[in-house]
């Protein structure tokens, strides 16, 4: 299908007014694009903020101008909708000065799928292997051979991170494996995707609970879980962390921020089991002994540091 692609160059003064006049003329789909919010990301204000930002970022002028962009179907021809969606943004766009917009058409087809081209079968763990939709069929022909004694997961990349792919998340579901998952009950907090608690599911764990703080993330970890059939023995539940969670593991997963690793492990001591497992990922390896200093004070032994590039993953117990 093919898009006409609308961007809209304003004032920052006016990007309020305009965003109003596009809402009165129907258009309630947008993105604004402001140089102002790499500031925000940069100045990292939140422990929830990200650890790593694209150096590309560095170059953006912060006091450079907005965009709104939004995108219109492209009509047959004949068709008055797409003359009347253009005098539509002319009307929402004539009160105010140094605003302009363009147009140009674009097919989804360039963009839709080229995803697929990088998510292809991925072994994670000795036991695991990632198989997306559309390589089911070459699972199927390979599964007694190249992937003989492997665990499918089977999954689609969403809006939620974890595909498999990330040393993070190979680290983890690496480590989780090695702890032993069969008849073990898991907790993942932050699941994401639901792939770890998918996998530790597949590894032979019940029951399994993966805390998600992002709604949109839960509704695809819980479409994940009925994909992989997994639903009696993998509960997903929004929640933030682990406030008014009452479920005690034998392993406990988190793969995400140093930072917020260091503010969930005091809280996780109440979830262990005797003898139980905390690995905890997301951990750039220069943060790495603030997560070790956090663990000491609260009474875990670490087992094993783990590293790949520049991402390590802390396996420890409590003493």
């Amino acid at each position: 299908m093919k898009y006409w692609k609308i961007t809209i160059e304003t004032k920052r003064k006016d990007l309020e007014g305009v965003i109003g006049a596009l809402l009165n003329e129907g258009f309630a789909s947008y993105e604004v694009q402001d140089p102002a919010d790499v500031t925000e990301v940069l100045r990292k204000e939140h422990d929830y903020d990200y650890d790593v930002a694209d150096e590309s970022l560095l170059a953006v002028d912060p006091a450079g101008d907005p965009k709104i962009v939004l995108y219109l179907e492209d009509e047959p021809e004949g068709d008055l909708k797409e003359a009347e969606q253009l005098r539509a943004l002319e009307r929402a766009v004539f009160a105010f000065d140094d605003v302009s917009f363009e147009k140009e058409l674009v097919d989804d087809s360039l963009w839709k799928n080229s995803y697929k081209e990088h998510f292809k079968i991925t072994e994670m763990a000795d036991r695991l292997v990632v198989v997306p939709s559309w390589e089911e069929a070459h699972f199927e022909q390979e599964k007694d051979t190249t992937y003989l004694g492997k665990k499918p997961i089977y999954m689609d990349p969403g809006t939620a991170f974890g595909t498999g792919d990330h040393p993070t998340t190979s680290m983890c579901a690496a480590m989780m494996a090695e702890a032993g998952c069969e008849g073990k009950a898991v907790l993942d907090v932050g699941t994401g995707s639901g792939i770890l608690a998918i996998g530790a599911a597949a590894l032979g764990a019940s029951p399994v609970l993966g805390v998600e703080i992002d709604p949109e993330a839960v509704a695809v970890a819980q479409e994940n879980v009925e994909k992989n059939g997994c639903k009696d023995a993998v509960e997903i539940r929004e929640g933030d962390l682990l406030e008014g969670v009452d479920f005690r593991a034998d392993i406990v997963v988190a793969n995400l921020f140093a930072e917020i690793v260091v503010r969930l492990v005091p809280a996780i001591r109440s979830h262990l089991k005797d003898g139980g497992v905390f690995i905890s990922t997301g951990i750039l390896e220069e943060r790495c002994p603030m997560v070790e200093a956090s663990l000491a004070e609260n009474g875990f032994a670490i087992r094993e540091i783990r590293k790949t590039d520049e991402w390590c993953c802390i396996a420890a117990v409590l003493e």
